[in-house]
């Protein structure tokens, strides 16, 4: 099992120059807000996956007046060691894996890390656009043939989309637009169709380990969760690849002139949406907040286990100030399954109390204090 052994800021957001040793255990970050626990997580996920899971350009990476930023993640396996390095240049960047340039396509698939965060809490309630973000992230992490398939549909809806606003904008005629459009359909459809298939195809599979650690998270039993992939507002979890792209085709031909009048795609799965069903009824409009919040938290669990029966190793986790989101019980259902995973574990928060219940052999406790971090065995370093 890989882990991050060490990792080291330099001119990264608020930290001018850090260096910080982890554990393979559980690493609990604590500070108030603005510190910059959050930061240290984002520069691990970078390493691991190649992008943020906070928005932004490459500039807002780098700080203190320069023009330059870098991170350098040592990891560490049972086999051999490794790093990943950083480095951003204004709107430039370069990426290096054991000092030799790799793309960000292999890169995710050396290791993998699950994000627990106040925002990914709040995806049920929120739009269809974060929704499928969550689907395609689970379906990233686990073969590269996926990050294909879904790579292959941005860009070929880049192209379609751009015909249809040339179109609207008079830089072409309608006969020019048809033919071209025509000419790109077939792989549109194809890539349309083999990633809305593959979303439903994961959906369906993790479905019962997301009822399961639901039951477990919230001590409910008698509760059933089901999750439901629309298409046009149609429950399409039992549709074959062929069904998905004869439904794609009907909808495209109906709906073309409106694409054309709007220079838009209206067709494909980046206008699908993901339904999570509370014993039947649609969980936006008929749970609690708290609710909705357990059942994105037993998602995560159930990516958790899922990963492990694929891989027969965890992810890393990465749980970012999600603790203080949490009721009392939910916590401490969450922190006893936490327990049970041999996997890293990062959590950042502002209550200092929670090293103290946390249970588990291996915690390491890293504190910053006004610009500096003290840890278990340490007196303090300067940032």
């Amino acid at each position: 099992m890989s882990y991050v052994k060490e990792i080291n800021l330099r001119n990264f957001r608020n930290f001018k120059e850090l260096k910080l040793n982890f554990k393979n255990g559980v690493n609990l970050i604590l500070g108030k807000n603005g510190e910059g626990k959050t930061s240290i997580l984002e520069a691990i996920s970078l390493c691991i996956s190649g992008s943020s899971f906070r928005p932004g350009k490459y500039d807002t990476y780098i700080s203190f007046d320069t023009n330059f930023s870098n991170i350098k993640t040592y990891f560490k396996d049972d086999y051999l060691n490794s790093d990943v390095e950083f480095n951003f240049l204004r709107d430039k960047k370069s990426v290096l894996f054991n000092s030799k340039k790799i793309s960000i396509n292999k890169l995710q698939k050396k290791n993998h890390y699950i994000l627990f965060s106040p925002e990914s809490l709040s995806v049920i309630k929120n739009g269809p656009d974060e929704r499928r973000n969550l689907i395609d992230e689970l379906l990233k992490s686990f073969s590269l043939e996926n990050i294909e398939v879904i790579n292959n549909f941005k860009k070929s809806l880049k192209s379609r989309n751009k015909i249809l606003r040339d179109f609207k904008k008079e830089n072409i005629t309608y006969d020019e637009a048809i033919n071209i459009l025509n000419s790109l359909d077939e792989l549109y459809l194809k890539y349309a169709s083999e990633l809305t298939h593959k979303r439903i195809e994961v959906i369906n599979q993790i479905t019962p380990f997301i009822k399961n650690a639901f039951q477990y998270i919230t001590g409910s039993e008698n509760v059933d969760i089901f999750v439901d992939y629309l298409i046009s507002s149609e429950k399409a979890n039992e549709y074959s690849l062929q069904t998905v792209k004869s439904s794609l085709q009907e909808k495209r031909a109906t709906i073309l002139k409106a694409e054309m009048a709007l220079g838009s795609s209206l067709v494909g799965p980046h206008k699908h949406d993901i339904q999570f069903l509370f014993n039947g009824s649609d969980s936006r409009y008929y749970c609690s907040q708290g609710q909705q919040r357990a059942l994105i938290l037993a998602f995560k669990m159930a990516q958790i286990v899922y990963h492990y029966g694929i891989f027969k190793k965890y992810p890393i986790l990465l749980l970012d100030d999600v603790m203080s989101e949490l009721d009392e019980t939910k916590r401490h259902n969450l922190l006893n399954f936490l327990k049970g995973i041999n996997a890293q574990i990062f959590i950042t928060t502002t209550e200092f109390d929670l090293q103290n219940q946390i249970d588990h052999s291996s915690l390491s406790v890293y504190k910053i204090v006004e610009g500096k971090i003290f840890d278990n065995n340490s007196t303090g370093v300067n940032l």
